[in-house]
């Protein structure tokens, strides 16, 4: 027995020595203490400061994207709060005026170009209307962009007739983008003004006065602006969401017919379907029509 467990202590050391010899081999293939280790480890440690990196710019894409949701908070709450009610007070703003020099004329011109016709036209035909009605509720005004209803942006020039129309929801001025450029595409909303031979002529149809411009002569056309300044596209969007949701429970036209670009929103970290949601539930189309009249009536 004792020669047995000799004879086994050299086998045994063998085992041993072999088992380390593999060992070593396995570490030599994973490159530790070599050169090839080297490089791994080098490559571990950029791969470190690259997710680092990345983490750092999650976290500010992260601020980013929760700043804009408490923007859109805010905007959500006043849309759900707010009533279109007429306003009492009459604001003394020379708003005409400012609008005029706005959009590059002087503040008082004898002609101004209709921006949806492009006709020119005796300023006495020129009517500076609000996107954003005087009567509705001017807390929306700073999440629409601008502090003030007579905010130049928040004015456009045209002749009464578009006016009427524009107040009515019978038209609307859709925000776009095409190829990075920002333009406003004009939009007839009633269908009869474009089919009805009653109701054809954006003025009188006089061919002796030249006032023959019809609906559909500026349907799908682009805003027409003189000067290098341009309306306030959030307000042209809002109007132009609730001009659309009215044109559908009118029966004008069929749901999604007419969409408002995501231009007319877009922001960093904007959630376009998001704020249609909240639109489609926050105010009734037919709640600003009634303070607009409201507030024709008071002026």
């Amino acid at each position: 027995m004792l020669l047995e467990a000799r004879g086994s202590l050299p086998a045994a050391a063998g085992a041993a020595a072999g088992q380390g010899t593999a060992q070593a081999g396995a570490a030599t293939g994973l490159g530790v203490g070599s050169a090839p280790g080297d490089v791994v480890l080098e490559r571990l440690e950029q791969l470190k400061l690259e997710l680092g990196e990345q983490a750092k710019q999650l976290k500010l894409e992260l601020g980013e994207i929760r700043e804009e949701i408490r923007d859109q908070s805010q905007f959500v709450r006043v849309l759900m709060q707010g009533e279109f009610t007429a306003t009492s007070s009459k604001d003394s703003t020379p708003y005409r005026e400012n609008a005029f020099r706005y959009y590059g004329y002087s503040a008082s011109p004898k002609t101004v170009q209709c921006m949806v016709t492009g006709e020119h036209m005796p300023i006495a035909s020129i009517k500076a209307g609000h996107i954003f009605r005087q009567g509705w509720n001017r807390g929306f005004l700073p999440l629409l962009g601008v502090t003030s209803v007579h905010d130049p942006r928040n004015i456009i020039l045209v002749r009464t007739e578009v006016e009427t129309a524009f107040d009515r929801f019978e038209l609307a001025i859709i925000p776009q983008n095409e190829n990075g450029v920002e333009c406003y595409q004009i939009y007839v909303l009633k269908e009869s003004l474009l089919l009805n031979p009653r109701e054809q002529f954006i003025g009188t149809g006089d061919t002796a006065k030249s006032d023959t411009h019809k609906w559909k002569d500026v349907h799908t056309k682009y805003l027409h602006v003189a000067g290098d300044n341009l309306p306030a596209r959030r307000l042209l969007a809002f109007h132009a969401h609730h001009a659309i949701k009215h044109a559908v429970s009118a029966g004008w036209q069929k749901p999604g017919e007419v969409i408002v670009s995501q231009a007319g929103w877009v922001s960093p970290g904007y959630d376009r379907e998001l704020m249609r949601k909240y639109l489609e539930g926050a105010v009734t189309s037919e709640g600003l029509l009634i303070a607009a009249s409201e507030d024709n009536q008071s002026q």
